[in-house]
């Protein structure tokens, strides 16, 4: 399940993230359209959410919220990438490394969970694992910014950067019912955590971005 926030923002806004990086960008994807893409990946949600100028304190806040049910439980819902393989196992994947081939992951031994603790009978553990070791695991970060352009500038004679676009930030999401705390633990982990270096970029891609300049007028909105 992924969460999408969309807004609208100018070519060159994304352009300036870009250069402030001093990075440049390749040769860009296009979608069905025909229309050009520009699209930034990150390494983690935290790394994201660093990039657009959150203080610690906003981005543990954003990363996790517990809420409630009428049937008394409360589960929480965390920006985090997740997985289950074939025997059962949950994966957390709390950042990629910038080679493109480990990952830091965190995963229980077993999953065996007692009721009457109302406890895992096996800690997670945080360990960093080859990215093809994890079945199933995406092979592109599912935490993005990507711009696309929606229509062409309204100043005649001045250049493209001021094409007015559609910029979706893009989080992975999943609701953890059972151990919540501990799970919460991870999302402080990764927010007290210093960043690791950006994912190498592919076609069409870039990765990592400080501040994202130019932005105006949020919506959001949610897909599985």
């Amino acid at each position: 399940m992924t969460l999408t926030i969309d807004t609208v923002a100018d070519k060159g806004a994304l352009d300036e993230l870009v250069q402030m990086r001093l990075s440049a960008y390749d040769v860009p994807a296009t979608n069905l359209h025909g229309k050009a893409l520009r699209t930034v990946q990150f390494s983690s949600p935290d790394n994201l959410l660093q990039a657009l100028g959150m203080a610690a304190p906003l981005r543990d806040w954003s990363l996790s919220r517990r809420f409630a049910r009428k049937d008394g439980s409360t589960p929480v819902r965390v920006l985090l990438e997740w997985l289950c393989d074939e025997e059962g196992v949950t994966w957390y994947v709390l950042q990629r490394h910038s080679s493109g081939r480990l990952v830091d992951v965190a995963v229980r031994e077993e999953e065996v969970f007692d009721p009457l603790c109302h406890s895992y009978a096996h800690p997670l553990v945080r360990k960093t694992v080859p990215m093809a070791s994890v079945v199933g695991m995406m092979p592109a970060c599912p935490e993005y910014l990507r711009w696309c352009p929606t229509g062409v500038s309204e100043l005649p004679a001045f250049e493209d950067r001021y094409t007015c676009g559609k910029l979706t930030v893009t989080l992975p999401c999943c609701v953890v019912e059972l151990a919540t705390d501990e799970v919460l633990g991870l999302i402080q982990a990764a927010v007290d955590a210093p960043a690791l270096p950006a994912v190498p970029a592919e076609d069409g891609l870039h990765h990592e971005g400080s501040r994202l300049p130019g932005m105006r007028g949020p919506g959001a909105g949610g897909s599985d």
